[in-house]
């Protein structure tokens, strides 16, 4: 607090407050002549006498006075620090309006940037810069559903290269890395670096190269949208369908399943070991939205395949585990024909409400190639930590696939052979499922009030109608749906003679 005995006391808190909310309101030329305004220039009433005899020899030969309004039309005096803290000055600011008050100068000009001086880089360099960028093939985003403005160059380039293949091109130039990229970043905000294309989608590739072909035909041009819109709209469900089943009062519960990439092992991180025979081990993911929980059923290859067998087998594993409090399920899957869409699941599904442990099941199908699931996240937190852990033998996968996640760890699931059940033998002996068309099918619905009619949907869209089918076979009645015992599957170990060699 201000000790001097001058007014400063006299100013309230909340008319500083008012003064520097004002103050702050106005631009920088503006602040600087309202406080020249306030300073007021007076003769030196008292030296200090220093190594001078003259005082025309002092270099202090004004005093500065600070003033600022009261509210009330006058200016109360105030000393410098308690001018400084009302106005949040430093101590620099003070001193450049101080040299400018002597100078007679009642406006306050800011000259930063007008000193003229010439510029490093001129208007040649920075065409420059920008026609070489240019030069390079650009790339629209693969999975851009709607008209996104970010574009990609190539996934061989950087910033480093683009750099050295401009001073290859012009060896005289005085344009420093760091200009070069500055210039990329201002000139450029949407262009990027594109990632290596892994897991592209073949419709969408098809349809670009056609178009590039041939840029005037509207028919391709209205394919890629429509597939497109298809696909969008598909995770746009997907994403609803999530929000509802992890609203407190919904009793729909949601569900994602996938199957990871093989995983083989033993699998370690020395270079000099290799094994020409390795154990192949399948994990199916079903990943419950409501919880996050995430269930992850393990077996290899001495125990079965991964067929539609297995990875229906594995969904009704899984179920029985699941909280019987909701009676709505929605599952997502992708368009593996030969794992999900088949009449082992039709079967499983229609089996589950004709028992009464749903009331309603809904199996939705993602569009080929834009079949992103929570189950990839939850994958990809498996292979980064695969990449640093050894594996030897399968029980090794548990350890690594529970510590993947710690916070929330993954749930194991050990599937057996009586695990395993022969759905496709049940589904040839209870249902008919040629009707469906079911490869051409996007949503397949089945409601307790008729178990054995499946309602199916080409399109998520409102416009596209249900279809209705009766799928139980001549001779077998809708009860005998929910008593029936599906077989045991009949499992056969997939290890080739050489690997029980070793």
């Amino acid at each position: 607090m201000c000790k001097c005995k001058k007014e400063c006391q006299k100013l309230s808190a909340e008319h500083k407050q008012q003064l520097f909310l004002n103050f702050y309101k106005c631009k920088l030329e503006q602040q600087g002549t309202f406080l020249l305004g306030l300073m007021q220039l007076g003769v030196v009433k008292r030296r200090r006498h220093g190594q001078y005899n003259d005082p025309a020899d002092s270099r202090r030969q004004t005093t500065v006075y600070y003033t600022v309004p009261d509210g009330n039309g006058n200016h109360v005096e105030v000393c410098r620090k308690t001018f400084s803290e009302i106005f949040a000055l430093s101590h620099k600011r003070v001193q450049v309006l101080q040299e400018k008050k002597k100078k007679g100068e009642c406006v306050y000009v800011d000259a930063r940037g007008k000193h003229g001086a010439p510029r490093k880089y001129s208007e040649d360099d920075r065409k420059q810069v920008c026609e070489h960028i240019k030069s390079f093939p650009i790339e629209e985003n693969h999975y851009s559903r709607e008209r996104s403005r970010k574009e990609s160059l190539s996934p061989d380039l950087n910033m480093s290269r683009l750099f050295k293949a401009f001073t290859i091109r012009f060896p005289g130039t005085k344009v420093t890395y760091n200009y070069y990229a500055d210039t990329f970043k201002k000139h450029f905000p949407h262009l990027r670096f594109g990632r290596p294309k892994s897991d592209t989608c073949s419709t969408c590739d098809l349809l670009h190269a056609k178009i590039k072909c041939n840029p005037r035909d509207t028919q391709h041009n209205a394919a890629l949208e429509l597939h497109q819109r298809k696909a969008k709209k598909a995770m746009t469900a997907l994403h609803k369908d999530k929000l509802l089943s992890q609203t407190p009062s919904s009793d729909t519960c949601m569900v994602t399943v996938d199957l990871q990439k093989v995983l083989y092992v033993p699998s370690l991180t020395h270079c000099e070991m290799y094994y020409s025979r390795q154990l192949s081990c399948f994990n199916l993911c079903v990943h419950v939205s409501d919880t996050e929980d995430a269930y992850m059923c393990l077996w290899n290859e001495s125990v079965s395949g991964r067929g539609g067998n297995e990875i229906v087998s594995s969904l009704l594993k899984v179920i029985s585990l699941l909280p019987s409090n909701k009676r709505k399920l929605v599952i997502w899957t992708d368009n593996c024909i030969g794992q999900n869409k088949n009449k082992m699941m039709v079967l499983a599904l229609v089996h589950l409400v004709a028992k009464g442990r749903f009331d309603e099941i809904s199996h939705k199908f993602l569009v080929s190639g834009h079949s992103f699931l929570p189950c990839d996240r939850d994958f990809a937190m498996i292979e980064k930590r695969k990449r640093v852990s050894k594996i030897f033998v399968p029980h090794d996968l548990e350890t690594l696939i529970t510590s993947s996640r710690p916070k929330h760890p993954y749930i194991i699931v050990n599937m057996e052979k009586n695990d395993f059940k022969d759905l496709h033998k049940a589904a040839d002996n209870y249902v008919n499922t040629a009707k469906l068309n079911i490869s051409q099918v996007s949503w397949i619905k089945i409601v307790k009030e008729h178990p054995t009619h499946v309602h199916v949907k080409t399109s998520f869209s409102d416009i596209v109608p249900w279809r209705t089918y009766n799928i139980i076979k001549k001779g077998q009645r809708p009860e005998n749906l929910s008593t029936m015992e599906l077989p045991p599957l009949e499992c056969k170990s997939r290890l080739t003679v050489e690997k029980k060699m070793i």
